[in-house]
């Protein structure tokens, strides 16, 4: 039987092309023409010839230098291509799954080694490795190489349970938080926005953590804002434009995440007063980065993380100096290399994140009466499901809690009196 079979539709003749993966299975798609369908056949034999009795430490080569590819065209963020290297070389090539031969991969394989690597990993980081296997088997799928993604049903096990709150560090009923995430209060705000103020001369500072805090701009969007995006109107109020943002690993200037990503935002009037002074402060440029560095690019996220935040945060009474050991590079060594010193040191250890900024940014606009859509837009999420699982919980009920306690109350009362009347 041919590997390639002709029908009739409707729309005119189509093709079908069959043949059997690198598991043995067999597989098929249609075609509108016979040399797309022979394409394609050449294509996948070429793909199942290669990928027969290879092991998955193969398929871990041919998808990264495939996403390398699509990462250097621009197609992906090289930021994502370094994450899905590192799960993928560090915490796959590493496990004995590697050695599987890809007709081999089934999910109780998988499901193995999610166990083996929630031994040594923590479950969160865990199902971050997890996603990027999921990915990668994925698009093996796709080019041939599988018939089916064993890991989209492997599942860690077991359910993850949140950690009981420390109730002896607690001072009193507000001291423990049950919110999804925790948000930084107006006070806290307040604290962190006066150690801005007071970090640096230029106050470049103070100007990044107001479009943290009042513009609700994604740290990278803010490390990667142009000049030329900023504009301000006849009441001296800030108009900024989001269309691009700096990648958080290597620097590099890119566009925001999603369409919806590109939005309008205005600051309020302090906030607004803060960034012209510093513009004024730095010369009023016309090009380039808001918050360059002296040799005009962007800020890596860790500089500003650790140069930046955390001692502004630690200022303001939001972190705690921790021991840590960190290593670092002593004298040259005969063979070219250098020696490895590791000291103690003191770190800061944050309550919050920069990204808390954000966050406050939205519960402060849902605390003024924004409907769900107008906060979705501000803080560009593509989906309104987003911004409803972070944010849902602090949008104002139709009804208060306790009318809720008070309704379940009166649906009991009848059986209380129902016990009272039968009562000797």
């Amino acid at each position: 039987m041919s590997d390639i079979d002709s029908y009739e539709t409707k729309n005119g003749k189509r093709y079908q092309a069959r043949w059997r993966d690198a598991s043995g299975v067999q597989r098929s798609k249609s075609f509108r023409t016979l040399t797309e369908a022979r394409a394609h056949q050449s294509k996948v034999a070429n793909k199942v010839r290669g990928g027969v009795g290879r092991p998955l430490d193969w398929l871990i080569d041919t998808y990264l230098a495939a996403r390398l590819e699509e990462a250097e065209a621009g197609a992906i963020e090289m930021t994502t291509y370094d994450n899905y290297e590192l799960h993928l070389r560090l915490h796959v090539r590493t496990d004995e799954i590697a050695r599987k031969k890809l007709s081999e991969l089934d999910t109780p394989a998988i499901q193995q080694y999610l166990r083996r690597l929630i031994g040594r990993l923590s479950l969160k980081y865990a199902r971050k490795i997890r996603v990027s296997l999921s990915v990668m088997l994925k698009w093996a799928v796709g080019e041939g190489y599988l018939a089916h993604n064993p890991a989209r049903d492997a599942k860690f096990p077991g359910k993850s349970r949140p950690e009981a709150p420390d109730l002896d560090a607690a001072d009193d009923f507000d001291g423990v938080d049950v919110d999804a995430i925790r948000i930084p209060t107006p006070a806290a705000a307040a604290a962190i926005l006066a150690a801005a103020d007071a970090h640096d001369e230029t106050g470049r500072a103070a100007a990044q953590l107001r479009l943290l805090f009042g513009g609700g701009l994604r740290p990278s969007e803010m490390l990667g804002f142009p000049v030329k995006m900023v504009r301000f109107s006849a009441d001296g109020r800030a108009e900024l434009k989001v269309v691009q943002r700096s990648e958080c690993q290597r620097g590099k200037i890119g566009p925001v995440k999603t369409t919806a990503s590109r939005r309008k935002i205005t600051l309020g009037r302090e906030a607004s007063r803060v960034l012209r002074e510093y513009l004024v402060a730095i010369g009023q440029p016309k090009e380039g980065l808001l918050f360059a560095t002296r040799s005009g690019t962007s800020e890596r996220y860790s500089n500003f993380a650790e140069d930046v935040w955390k001692p502004i945060v630690g200022a303001a009474g939001f972190a705690e100096q921790v021991k840590s050991m960190r290593t670092f590079c002593g004298k040259r060594l005969p063979d070219g290399g250098r020696e490895k010193i590791r000291r103690e040191v003191m770190i800061w250890k944050p309550v919050y994140t920069p990204h808390h900024g954000r966050h406050f940014a939205a519960s402060a606009l849902i605390a003024a009466g924004a409907a769900p859509k107008k906060v979705q837009r501000f803080l560009g999420h593509s989906r309104i499901e987003i911004t409803m699982n972070v944010y849902g919980h602090l949008f104002p009920d139709q009804r208060a809690d306790h009318d809720l306690a008070d309704a379940i109350d009166r649906q009991l009362r009848p059986a209380h009196e129902v016990l009272d009347a039968t009562a000797p």
